[in-house]
């Protein structure tokens, strides 16, 4: 099965280059930004004014609403940043999509389950980030980015179950004893991971709601901090630890796989 890219498994950091295009663009395509223009170039056009009059009036507006933009900049950007995360969003729901029809198609529909709720848990998490007031847009940017990263590591860590349990269910060559030994501990060391990331996701989306909740930080105490500290924490642990174990899972494959002499010898 064919890995997510890695450019579609994380939304940030946005780059600046993105960001400054789409702010222009949709300055320019605003009619905030040409309609005042449009009596001015009707006086020209019908009314006769002189050029320097013209060119005044044109300058005036184009001040009056230069000033306009740059008094509303921080909103423009916050829209124009919502809007690209939703859509970053998409794509990746997209791709964790096709990884489920991938393992489906294999006919791993458990698995394809277990990704499922994985997905509409990353989904419940994104939308509440994205209409939150009330935490900072670094927590918000490092909590979004940790929920993808452990969401697209189950994908991985799925789809390399699926992996070992063809290798073990349906062998290409006969398998050693230590070789069946090494790759069943591998499917359970996985598969307890994936079971750990779901506890781990599920206390962050609970520590989350709990900080969304309409009523907290109005004594100016946030009660909260310290559990959705908790949360990132351990979303940052089952990081390193996904990354771990897939380092190990990746030599492991390799040191199982059949060499080409044994292929060679098998085959005839």
């Amino acid at each position: 099965m064919s890995a997510i890219p890695s450019s579609l498994r994380t939304t940030f950091p946005i780059s600046d280059g993105k960001l400054r295009t789409r702010k222009w663009k949709l300055a320019l395509g605003s009619p905030l930004t040409w309609a005042p223009f449009l009596p001015v170039f009707g006086a020209f056009a019908f009314l006769g004014i002189g050029s320097f009059l013209f060119g005044v009036l044109c300058l005036g507006v184009t001040v009056g609403v230069a000033f306009y933009w740059r008094g509303h900049h921080l909103k423009l950007e916050n829209q124009i940043i919502a809007a690209l995360i939703a859509e970053s969003n998409a794509v990746q729901d997209q791709a964790l999509a096709g990884t489920m029809a991938r393992l489906k198609s294999a006919g791993y529909a458990n698995h394809t389950e277990t990704l499922g709720r994985f997905l509409h848990q990353k989904q419940r998490i994104e939308a509440a980030l994205l209409q939150s007031a009330t935490t900072s847009p670094g927590a918000r940017q490092e909590i979004e980015t940790l929920v993808d990263t452990l969401v697209f590591g189950v994908a991985d860590q799925l789809t390399r179950v699926a992996e070992l349990s063809d290798r073990l269910d349906r062998p290409a060559v006969p398998l050693t004893p230590d070789r069946q030994k090494g790759l069943e501990q591998n499917r359970r060391e996985i598969s307890n991971q994936i079971r750990e990331a779901w506890e781990t996701l599920g206390e962050t989306w609970d520590q989350l709601g709990s900080l969304l909740a309409p009523g907290d930080g109005l004594d100016g105490i946030d009660a909260t901090h310290s559990g959705l500290d908790s949360a990132i924490a351990k979303l940052r642990h089952e990081q390193e630890i996904a990354r771990r174990v897939r380092e190990r899972m990746n030599a492991d494959f390799e040191a199982t796989q059949p060499t080409d002499q044994a292929r060679e010898s098998d085959s005839r």
